[in-house]
């Protein structure tokens, strides 16, 4: 199973920023992980404790743009798993198969807090401006809440809306913003 327009990148410059900003953290969540290219970056380039993978492997409903990445999520979610396995086994990468909302809920109740958060889930404003509000209370002051697709007008959007004078551009389509 090929998937190159989400899981790659052909430049490695979004997940090198990552992977570097990722230096000396205890605890990373990635929020939209697919079938995990990125979290197999963090896993395998970085020394972080605990990286918290969410993802619901359900795809975005009626959303045409996307239809063709989507279409069968079950490998999708096998793939993942299969790459990630030794690191999920040794309970460095806890995976959460909920949507956002939900996870971001359980972290809460975990007590966890984040030195850096990574969003790449559902790309639509009200979804994205949803998770940076979810999310950004988990991130410990200074940390980083961070995303990827930028060029996405929902994206866009949610963040100019959400982090208003606070936000930067990373390396790629990445946006991010120190939390205080």
């Amino acid at each position: 199973m090929r998937h190159h327009a989400w899981g790659t990148d052909p430049e490695g410059v979004y997940r090198d920023w990552l992977v570097q900003k990722c230096k000396g953290c205890e605890a990373v969540a990635e929020v939209g992980v697919f079938a995990g290219s990125t979290t197999l970056r963090l896993a395998k380039e970085t020394e972080v404790p605990l990286i918290v993978a969410v993802d619901h492997w359900r795809g975005v409903p009626r959303d045409p743009t996307q239809a063709a990445i989507y279409r069968d999520l079950k490998k999708t979610r096998k793939l993942f798993h299969s790459r990630l396995r030794p690191w999920i086994l040794e309970k460095r990468v806890r995976v959460l198969e909920m949507g956002s909302p939900s996870a971001a809920i359980r972290c809460h109740e975990w007590g966890i807090k984040f030195d850096l958060i990574f969003l790449d889930a559902d790309h639509r404003y009200t979804n994205t401006r949803r998770d940076i509000r979810a999310w950004s209370g988990l991130v410990r002051p200074g940390g980083i809440l961070c995303g990827h697709d930028i060029g996405w007008p929902g994206v866009r959007r949610a963040v100019e809306e959400e982090l208003p004078r606070s936000w930067m551009m990373g390396s790629g389509s990445t946006w991010w913003s120190f939390i205080q």
